[in-house]
Protein backbone atom coordinates (compact mmCIF):
# COMPACT_ATOMS: atom_id res chain seq x y z
CA UNK A 1 0.00 0.00 0.00
CA UNK A 2 1.03 3.57 -0.46
CA UNK A 3 1.73 5.65 2.57
CA UNK A 4 0.16 9.00 3.26
CA UNK A 5 3.45 10.76 2.53
CA UNK A 6 3.56 9.20 -0.94
CA UNK A 7 0.01 10.36 -1.57
CA UNK A 8 0.99 13.84 -0.42
CA UNK A 9 3.95 13.86 -2.82
CA UNK A 10 1.77 12.69 -5.69
CA UNK A 11 -0.93 15.25 -4.90
CA UNK A 12 1.54 18.15 -4.92
CA UNK A 13 2.24 17.89 -8.67
CA UNK A 14 -1.27 18.40 -9.96
CA UNK A 15 -2.03 20.96 -7.28
CA UNK A 16 0.91 23.11 -8.37
CA UNK A 17 -0.08 22.71 -12.01
CA UNK A 18 -3.78 23.36 -11.50
CA UNK A 19 -3.84 26.06 -8.82
CA UNK A 20 -3.24 28.94 -11.22
CA UNK A 21 -5.86 27.92 -13.79
CA UNK A 22 -9.21 29.75 -13.54
CA UNK A 23 -11.04 26.60 -14.72
CA UNK A 24 -9.33 24.29 -12.21
CA UNK A 25 -11.38 22.13 -9.87
CA UNK A 26 -8.31 20.88 -7.95
CA UNK A 27 -7.69 24.05 -5.98
CA UNK A 28 -6.58 22.97 -2.51
CA UNK A 29 -4.61 20.18 -0.88
CA UNK A 30 -7.72 18.22 0.11
CA UNK A 31 -8.94 18.18 -3.50
CA UNK A 32 -5.49 17.07 -4.66
CA UNK A 33 -5.28 14.24 -2.12
CA UNK A 34 -8.79 13.06 -3.04
CA UNK A 35 -7.93 13.11 -6.73
CA UNK A 36 -4.59 11.30 -6.17
CA UNK A 37 -6.13 8.54 -4.05
CA UNK A 38 -9.07 7.91 -6.40
CA UNK A 39 -6.73 7.91 -9.40
CA UNK A 40 -4.11 5.61 -7.84
CA UNK A 41 -6.80 3.12 -6.87
CA UNK A 42 -8.26 3.35 -10.40
CA UNK A 43 -11.66 4.37 -9.02
CA UNK A 44 -11.63 7.78 -10.70
CA UNK A 45 -15.04 9.16 -9.76
CA UNK A 46 -14.64 12.10 -12.14
CA UNK A 47 -15.53 14.76 -9.59
CA UNK A 48 -11.96 16.11 -9.67
CA UNK A 49 -9.79 16.15 -12.78
CA UNK A 50 -6.87 18.17 -14.13
CA UNK A 51 -7.59 20.78 -16.81
CA UNK A 52 -4.08 22.03 -17.64
CA UNK A 53 -1.55 20.25 -19.85
CA UNK A 54 0.92 19.91 -16.97
CA UNK A 55 -1.78 18.52 -14.70
CA UNK A 56 -2.83 16.03 -17.35
CA UNK A 57 0.75 14.84 -17.81
CA UNK A 58 1.00 14.22 -14.07
CA UNK A 59 -2.37 12.46 -14.21
CA UNK A 60 -1.18 10.22 -17.03
CA UNK A 61 1.91 9.16 -15.05
CA UNK A 62 -0.20 8.57 -11.95
CA UNK A 63 -2.72 6.44 -13.84
CA UNK A 64 0.02 4.27 -15.33
CA UNK A 65 1.60 3.98 -11.88
CA UNK A 66 -1.71 2.93 -10.31
CA UNK A 67 -2.33 0.26 -12.93
CA UNK A 68 1.26 -1.03 -12.61
CA UNK A 69 1.00 -1.13 -8.82
CA UNK A 70 -2.26 -3.07 -8.85
CA UNK A 71 -0.99 -5.39 -11.59
CA UNK A 72 2.17 -6.13 -9.64
CA UNK A 73 0.26 -6.82 -6.45
CA UNK A 74 -2.16 -9.10 -8.28
CA UNK A 75 0.66 -11.00 -10.02
CA UNK A 76 2.48 -11.43 -6.72
CA UNK A 77 -0.60 -12.83 -5.03
CA UNK A 78 -1.35 -15.13 -7.98
CA UNK A 79 2.12 -16.69 -8.07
Amino acid sequence: MLSTSNDADVAGGPLDAERSSPDANITDFGDAIWWAVTTMTTVGYGDRYPVTSAGRMVAFALMIGGIALLGTATATLAS
